[in-house]
Order: C-alpha cells, then structure tokens, then sequence
C-alpha cells in the first residue's frame, strides 16, 4: 500500500520540518489540498528543494483551469480534481506524466454512477471519507461496506482513501483491495512518526475493530447447497475468483468448505466424475473466526496456523455463516 502523507496537518512541525524527517521514512507522495488557494504552488516549490517526494495535489475549486498553468511542476505526480465543486460539462485534462484523478465524497448521492462516468478518463480514484481539505476527521465504519461495493465494481481502477485514516483502518482497506491511503494527523502528529509509519505498513496489527464491520458479506461469497451438484459447485467457484465455496445445509449452517485444493486433490486421485456428491470434496474442519473476534484477535489466529490462509469463514456461535475474510489483496500487494 501506498502512503500519501498530508503535510498540512502536522500541529508540531513546520511544512518542511515535517518533510525533512518523513522523507527518510519512505512515504510515497505529499499529500497537498489546495481550496482555492494558489501559495499552496510555493510550498510546492520550496518541498522540491528539499525533497526528492512527488506531491499528489488535491484541488477543490470551483474554476480549475485557472490551476492548470501552476501543474507542470516537475514534482508533482498526482493530481485530483474534487468532483462536487465541478460543473456537469468537465472534463478531466490529459497532462504529460502526471496521474489524473476524481476525487469523490463517500456520501455523494450518485456515487457508483459518478465513478462509472469519469472511469475512461482518469488514473485512480481519491474517495474522500470526511469533509475535503479538513484535517482530523473520524473515519465512520460504515463507510467500509460502500468501499468493498466499489473496489468489487470497478476492480481496474487505482483506490486511494482519504480522511480519518489511522494504522488500524489502513490495514482494513489494504484487505479490500485500496492501494494508497492518505494519512494525515494519525502520522504527522504521532509522537513519533517512524513507529507510526511502521504500524501503518504492518501485518500484525493491534485493532478494536470486529470481523464484521468489514468481512464480505453473504451475498458476495459462493454459496452452494450440501446436496448440490458438482457442476454447480464449480461453477460458483469460478464465477466468485475466490478459489473457495461455502456449503450450508438448509439451515444456514456451515457444513464445510471446498477449495482448489480439494479439487485439485480429487483430480489427482483419479477420481474426478460430474456424479461425484460435492460430499466427496467437502473439508468438514475448516479454519473459521467467531463473528465476535477483533481484528486483533483474526491476526493472532491466523499467525499461529502453518499454512497459509486464503479466505477465512466468519461464523456465528452455532456455526451459521455470517461473511468471509479474504486475504487474496494482501497478499498480491505482497
């Protein structure tokens, strides 16, 4: 994942104070929101002078081509533009070697339809989660749902998340698949911004939140009837790409799971037939996590297993399904 610190919200640090000390850290770009505001070009100016970071613009105006002749920098890579203050006739410019991006509010009452008209003209997707150019703002888990919705939708696009981002949250959105996060005060206001950063990368990570307010639910996984045909279970299989089915019986209750590895070790027995029952396939002792476990208490689990886990089943206390956990964008990112 990809970290776009946001310079502006640092309460202890000057600007480039702030640059000087994250710039050895690693960080992927500076993170600069202009409100129509044009000196934001001279701390633009004065940040190449001291950093070899490129600047990922955020422009909230009303008039952006009044910007345009400010965006040749040389350091700037990024730039995106805040769709709510635009009128229904822009378009978004082609500007050499820059990446151009929409910029979006999680609440916009068109949201999907939004993305969908300006996908062919952009190169990611900035989802703004509290109000654009404000820092401090509390990132609401219900936002988490309208995420995965979108990153589902429109898998092609570049997801970047602003607003309210801390390490915890980073780690979550790193699972449903967003490549750039932009932090702001949780890192430039840490009281020490090197272990900040290192929390923000990790993979064990000490979080609060629950498995639910994040795993997908059931009407994005691959369900198939215990007594369904093997037909049905792979086509599920294959229509999901999460290389694993759920079967219930016919009160919802998880009777074992079929991967491609089962699959694969049916092939090689000889055995395979479309008459086989997919009872033949079925792995009766999956690994699950209650739906009542943290974050913290999933990485624990899975920390302790000696295979690695694809995808997780999340299950009530009398074994109902109630969501998954896939680790397939985590380990890409990998």
């Amino acid at each position: 994942m990809k970290l776009s610190a946001s310079l502006y919200s640092s309460k202890q640090s000057s600007l480039l104070d702030a640059a000087k000390e994250l710039e050895a850290y690693g960080v992927d770009f500076w993170h600069i929101d202009s409100i129509e505001n044009f000196s934001v070009f001279e701390d633009i100016s004065a940040l190449a002078g001291v950093s070899e970071t490129p600047i990922d613009l955020h422009i909230i105006a009303k008039q952006p081509l009044d910007y345009y002749p400010y965006l040749e920098a040389e350091n700037i890579k990024r730039i995106s533009f805040q769709i709510e203050e635009l009128g229904a006739e822009f378009s978004f410019p082609k500007i050499k070697n820059k990446q151009i991006g929409l910029a979006v509010q999680i609440h916009h009452p068109s949201l999907c339809g939004t993305v969908n008209r300006y996908i062919d003209q952009v190169d990611f997707v900035l989802l703004m989660m509290t109000t654009p150019g404000v820092s401090g703002g509390r990132f609401d888990q219900s936002h988490f749902n309208a995420i995965r919705q979108l990153v589902r939708q429109f898998p092609n696009i570049e997801w970047c998340v602003d607003g309210g981002v801390n390490h915890e949250i980073a780690y979550i959105l790193r699972l449903m698949g967003v490549q750039t996060v932009v932090i702001g005060s949780y890192l430039l206001n840490h009281a020490n911004m090197a272990q900040a950063i290192v929390q923000i990368r990790s993979h064990h990570v000490r979080s609060e939140y629950h498995v639910l307010d994040f795993c997908i639910p059931l009407e994005y996984l691959p369900i198939v009837s215990t007594s369904a045909d093997v037909k049905t279970m792979l086509t599920a299989m294959h229509a999901y790409q999460l290389g694993i089915v759920f079967c219930l019986d016919g009160e919802g209750t998880l009777t074992g799971i079929i991967s491609n590895a089962d699959v694969r070790r049916i092939l090689i027995e000889g055995n395979f037939s479309y008459d086989l029952a997919v009872s033949s396939f079925i792995n009766t002792q999956p690994k699950f996590i209650s739906d009542q476990s943290s974050t913290s208490d999933m990485i624990e689990y899975i920390s302790k297993i000696s295979f690695p886990i694809l995808v997780l089943p999340v299950l009530s206390a009398d074994r109902k399904l109630r969501g998954a956990v896939s680790f397939h964008k985590l380990l890409k990112e990998e």
